[in-house]
């Protein structure tokens, strides 16, 4: 059985009478402990797809060498992914678990996939091509002179334009502000901050939501930031200083 770093087996006709000794090509080989007839081999330190051959040598005094070979392969490395984060023409997602050893691919079932520059074990990936909510399905492959194949899927959607919130001139009193969002709509999220003072929000009417900014320090500003947010959408972000 393949494992990230290498492959077990088991000796199915272990017999005490008999000393085993086992190595690898690469790697290293450790035979576990016995239940039986059964020893379990575990080899270990191998990259990911790489394969080895380990022999299973047996000996007792009187006796004729017993020598048998086996092939076996770690698993492959099959990429890891970020959450991916959509666009306006596409999302994009990083592989987590990048190694240089290996030449990484990038198709998909809508648009175009790019792999940009990797920093570390961290390469993003970049789809373009979509229309807003149209999803798409990237393949990432892994591929290595000698070593298994490997590949991952991720499926994300591009998303809708973000929607700009427009807002009215503030109006600052000594310790106050009242400002009004003049594009508001209640499917979208707000979510507003000051950097000093309490944000209190109104009750909206039609398109207008009040927004005050109380326990102000006289003759100090505060920076208000109006983030705005829907599923399916790209975000926005204002910010003024009153």
């Amino acid at each position: 059985m393949s494992t990230a770093n290498g492959f077990t087996t088991s000796i199915t006709n272990y017999d005490p009478l008999y000393t085993f000794t086992c190595t690898s090509t690469s790697g290293s080989c450790a035979l576990g402990t016995v239940s039986g007839a059964t020893r379990p081999l575990t080899i270990t330190g191998l990259s990911a797809g790489q394969s080895a051959t380990i022999t299973v040598t047996t000996t007792r005094t009187g006796y004729a060498n017993g020598v048998t070979t086996l092939l076996g392969t770690a698993a492959a490395l099959n990429p890891t992914f970020s959450t991916p984060v959509g666009t306006t023409t596409g999302f994009t997602v990083n592989v987590t678990n990048y190694n240089a050893s290996y030449t990484f691919t990038c198709t998909t079932t809508a648009g175009a996939c790019a792999l940009g520059t990797a920093s570390g074990s961290t390469r993003p990936l970049t789809v373009t091509g979509l229309t807003a909510g149209q999803s798409a399905t990237i393949t990432v492959g892994t591929t290595r002179t000698g070593y298994a194949a490997g590949s991952a899927q991720v499926t994300a959607a591009a998303v809708f334009a973000a929607r700009i919130t427009t807002r009215s001139t503030p109006v600052r009193a000594s310790t106050s502000l009242t400002v009004n969002i003049t594009n508001y709509d209640a499917t979208f999220t707000y979510t507003i901050t000051a950097s000093s003072g309490t944000v209190t929000r109104g009750t909206a009417v039609g398109s207008t939501l009040p927004i005050s900014v109380t326990g102000l320090t006289r003759n100090r500003t505060t920076t208000v930031t109006i983030v705005t947010s829907k599923t399916g959408y790209a975000s926005s972000t204002i910010s003024f200083t009153a």
